[in-house]
Parts: structure tokens; sequence; C-alpha cells
């Protein structure tokens, strides 16, 4: 891997400068991260905060860590990968390429339901007529609260929520109709579209569309008076990276929800954590599910399957709300958790129709009980249930 001097380097990376390598030494061991990959083998690392512009014909993809040693520091630079002496699972590696990358929804939802407001209710928006109708479809196509209310409504809304994505393209038939409606479909068409922005604001520019990372990251755009259509067109690039890297962390964190899914030997029982994004006046609130099958129900013989779905949401006026509902059957009980004790006296005042409601649909409810507070760690949050150790540490 051989490391170009900053006059090689691409208009649309912030090379390193002659210090940074100047301070490298034959020998040397470095941490980096493939950043992105272009044509002919040009990748981009971050080493140290900086970002270097190399050349290398190894598959790599962006997210990737990599060990790199120096063979030669002198007219230029060559790094050599050291190879681990144990090979990497997949799994683990997905989780090390992920975890880094994934960041929480809401700034990107906010933005997508600015994004797709009525043009008389917007303020200008900083980015492309193109690139403002993808997101405006890619909220659009959002299931809405009053549709995820019903059975139907909630089964293609868990079915579009991008967890089954892949499945999806490994069986073409009546699962592609869905394709335009799946969140991580939509999210991967948005990147594309930003991708695409971008090289066009370089080649027309002849500068990089974003020399330092944008101010106030993870804000929504709305929140940035910076950000203006009325701005040079250095602020609509800003927008774009923006918009990039919130659209990246978003798909980082739908893989990690995909990867806690997987079965695995010490739980083969199913279970699916998702985060579902619902429109609802205008701007999209997001639903925590977790869905699992009691692992007994798996053993020879088992009877009456458990079910139990844990939802955790977080609504005005109500504060934050934890619910786990367990189906055994045609039995059923549930647990209501709020923080706020208003909110505790609200749901215990309506639990009798929660109650009618269960018993319409022919179930029988054993135990309904709403109190303060949290549920137990072990089920408040969806958590990797798989036994890997993503950091290795010698002493």
């Amino acid at each position: 891997m051989r490391i170009n001097t900053p006059e090689q380097a691409s208009p649309a990376i912030t090379p390193g400068s002659p210090k940074a390598l100047d301070a490298w030494r034959v020998g040397q061991v470095l941490s980096a991260t493939v950043i992105e990959t272009a044509a002919q083998g040009a990748i981009t690392l971050r080493i140290n905060n900086t970002l270097i512009q190399a050349q290398s014909q190894l598959p790599v993809s962006p997210g990737q860590q990599l060990s790199l040693q120096v063979t030669d520091a002198g007219k230029q630079t060559v790094l050599k990968v050291i190879e681990s002496a144990v090979p990497t699972d997949p799994l683990t590696q997905a989780l090390r390429v992920a975890l880094p990358r994934q960041a929480a929804l809401p700034p990107l939802l906010a933005n997508l339901a600015w994004l797709s407001a009525p043009p008389e209710k917007a303020q200008a928006s900083p980015l492309s007529p193109a690139m403002t109708q993808l997101a405006s479809q890619l909220f659009n196509n959002l299931a809405s609260a009053a549709s995820a209310a019903t059975a139907r409504g909630l089964k293609d809304a868990l079915y579009n929520s991008g967890l089954f994505l892949e499945s999806k393209l490994a069986h073409p038939g009546q699962e592609q109709q869905s394709l335009p409606s799946d969140f991580k479909a939509g999210l991967l068409r948005l990147l594309a579209g930003l991708h695409a922005e971008g090289a066009r604001g370089q080649n027309s520019s002849g500068q990089p569309s974003a020399t330092q990372p944008p101010p106030l990251r993870g804000s929504p755009l709305q929140a940035q008076p910076a950000v203006s259509a009325s701005l040079p067109a250095q602020s609509s690039s800003g927008a774009v990276a923006e918009l990039m890297h919130q659209t990246e962390s978003a798909l980082a964190r739908l893989q990690l929800n995909q990867l806690a899914s997987l079965a695995t030997a010490e739980h083969p029982a199913p279970l699916w954590t998702l985060e579902l994004p619902l429109r609802h006046n205008g701007r999209a609130d997001l639903l925590h599910m977790r869905i699992e099958q009691d692992q007994a129900a798996k053993k020879p013989g088992a009877q009456n399957a458990s079910w139990t779905v844990s939802l955790g949401l977080d609504l005005d006026g109500l504060g934050p709300m934890h619910a786990r509902i367990t189906l055994a059957g045609e039995r059923v009980s549930a647990t209501l958790w709020a923080e706020r004790g208003d909110t505790v006296a609200l749901l215990d005042k309506h639990i009798n129709e929660l109650h009618n409601g269960l018993t319409r649909a022919g179930l029988k409810t054993d135990t309904l009980r709403c109190q303060q507070g949290e549920p137990p760690r072990a089920t408040a949050n969806a958590t990797i249930t798989n036994e890997i150790a993503l950091v290795d540490l010698t002493a």
C-alpha cells in the first residue's frame, strides 16, 4: 500500500500534511480505518485523526479496521497490512465495523420530516430538488401511526422496517413489490443519491465538498441556521455531507439490529430487534421493539409456545414509556412502565380499556399492571445476544 503525496491526493480528500507522514518511522505499526474506496485502487484512510490518500489493490470496504506497518518512509511512504494470526469471524468483523459507525435515528428522521414538509411551510432546502424529493419519498414511505395501530398495518410496518431486506432480495417474486417501501432500501437509495450529489459538487467547484466535518453533527438541519439555500455552495455541500453521515450511521445501526436478530447455537429461538419509525403529525416517532420466542418452545414436547414483545417509546406529554407483553397460547399478560407519575396514573385510569380490547380479540388476560420506573435492564434495551469478543486485550 503506497501513500500518495499531497500533490497526488484526490480533490475530495483532505490529505495528511507532510509533517504527519514525516513522523512515521520504518517498523512502526499504525491503526487505520477505511473511510472511502474509489476506482483504480484509490482508498482513503483515517490514521491518527488524519485523512490519508493511499493506493492499494487489497479488497477493503468502508469502516474496515486495518493494522499497518511502515516498511518505507523515504520519498514515498509504503505501508504493509499486518495479517491477523487468527481468522476473523465474519459476524465479529461485521460488528466491529458497524458499532463505531452507528448513531441514533432521531436526527436523521427530523431532517427527513423537515425536507418533506410542504414548500410553503418549510425553509428553502439546502439540497437539490432531486435530493429533497428522495428524502421526501423515504419519509412518506414510513408507516403512519394510525396504520400501525391495526394488525395488518403493523405487520406491513414490521416487514418493511429494513430488517428483512436481504431476505426479500433472496426470494424474488412477490417480495419485490415491497422494496419501494422498505426502509433500508430507501436509505440505500438516499445514500447513493447523496454520493452522486457530492461528486457533482466536487466536479463543478473543483474544490473538496467538505474540507472539515460539518458543525453540530447529529443536529437536525433546521436547527442549523448556517445551512440555508441563501448561503453559497459550500453550505449546500456541508448539508450533503451531514445527511450522508446520518444516513450511513442509520444503515450501520440497522445492520446491528439485523446482527442481533440472528439465531445462534445459544439462542436458536426466533428473535427480532428493531427500531420502527412511524409518521405522526408531520414528524417521525421511534418505536423500539424486541420480539422473541421462549427458548423452551423449541424443546421437544413443548406446548403453548410463549412469545414476548418488549416496547419502548417516548411521547410528548407522556415521557418515556416501556411495555412487556407475553402471550402463551390464548393467555396474555402485560406490564407497563412510565417514568412520570402522572403518566402511570393515566395508564391506570385506562387499563380496563386494554383489558376489554384483549377480551374482544378472544384472549384471556392473566396480569395487566402499570408501575413507575423502568423495566429490568435485560428487557429494557435490545442487546446482541451472541457472546463475541469485539476487543482483544493482551497484558
